[in-house]
């Protein structure tokens, strides 16, 4: 199995990044979050952990997350990929 990782910024849909691992497409993911909000990463996992949204506009999920930042929308989400090439929703 192999993750997918889409970052979109508004209507900008950014190259998709694989991974080997959930683990590692969730950790690329919450880096991404922390650097447009401008935190450290561990606040974002923390937050991801505890169940809870990092603020108001700031969300983060197993497989998604969605922030606001300086009137744009920041959207990420994690695709698993079968062994058959077939993306599973």
């Amino acid at each position: 199995m192999k993750y997918l990782l889409v970052e979109v910024m508004e209507r900008d849909i950014s190259a998709p990044i694989f991974f080997d691992t959930h683990e590692e497409a969730h950790s690329e993911m919450c880096q991404r979050v922390a650097d447009v909000l401008g935190v450290d990463k561990a606040e974002i996992v923390e937050s991801y952990l505890s169940g809870e949204d990092y603020n108001d506009q700031t969300c983060v999920i197993e497989n998604a997350a969605w922030t606001e930042r300086f009137g744009n929308n920041f959207d990420w989400k994690i695709f698993a990929q079968n062994d058959a090439g077939e993306f599973i929703i």
